[in-house]
């Protein structure tokens, strides 16, 4: 993680916030998930700012980029739009939580277990125990959310780690959509999206994972030339984090 300065966590917040902004220009699909619902570029890497910045800023970077995001392309501030910006920081914090799984302890410990344990199983429950889908073959769906759990129980991979934040972002987005969306709560629908997510997300995964590495050396740059004209040694944040 960056050395923990007010001036370079802004920096990179609002650098993050500009350039998630810029990808959600950037349409990816119109066809995979719901229908009505489109995905962005932005989708690739709304997971990593908290790899970066850390939890809390990580989560504000993504939040600041979808509400700019809503502005930018005018959309209407209505409850779809309100819903569209809770599941990027439910991979945020899957992500930002599969890293940090043996470097925490106490309060912080049950908040990584949380998004990586209790936070599927609470996605699970609630999807299956829906009127409209307990006792249907529907509930199958919710078997997919049980990928973080079984990421997070796994050595560190980064497209292990990838494909739990995106499926985190997925039970998420399910739910929200299962309870609050008119129409969802049809048992046909998430039957017939079952072969699109493993299509969906196994892509996504991939995006995430390259985008991880391709922002890794763009921070990489950018840290080290903040600190190169502010007169310090240039340091990565890679060698901040082994030192720390």
């Amino acid at each position: 993680m960056f050395k923990r300065t007010e001036e370079n966590v802004l920096a990179f917040v609002l650098l993050f916030a500009v350039i998630g902004t810029a990808a959600h220009l950037v349409n990816v699909s119109t066809v995979w998930g719901p229908a009505g619902q489109h995905f962005t570029l932005f989708d690739f890497f709304s997971a990593l700012p908290a790899a970066f910045l850390g939890l809390w800023s990580g989560l504000a970077a993504v939040l600041i980029a979808k509400l700019a995001a809503v502005l930018v392309l005018g959309m209407p501030l209505d409850g779809a739009t309100m819903l569209r910006l809770l599941p990027p920081l439910a991979a945020g914090a899957f992500f930002y939580a599969y890293k940090k799984n043996v470097q925490t302890n106490g309060t912080k410990t049950k908040l990584v277990q949380f998004f990586q344990f209790g936070f599927p199983l609470l996605a699970i429950g609630l999807f299956i125990f829906h009127p409209a889908i307990f006792g249907t073959a529907a509930m199958l769906f919710a078997l997919y959310w049980t990928i973080p759990i079984i990421a997070a129980l796994l050595p560190s991979n980064l497209y292990l780690r990838a494909l739990g934040a995106t499926f985190s972002q997925h039970a998420m987005g399910g739910v929200l959509w299962l309870y609050f969306v008119p129409g969802f709560a049809n048992p046909s629908i998430w039957l017939a999206l079952i072969p699109v997510v493993a299509i969906e997300r196994t892509v996504f995964a991939g995006g995430i994972a390259v985008s991880y590495k391709v922002v890794d050396v763009a921070v990489n740059r950018v840290s080290a030339f903040l600190r190169t004209a502010d007169g310090r040694p240039a340091v990565s944040p890679q060698a901040v984090r082994k030192k720390k």
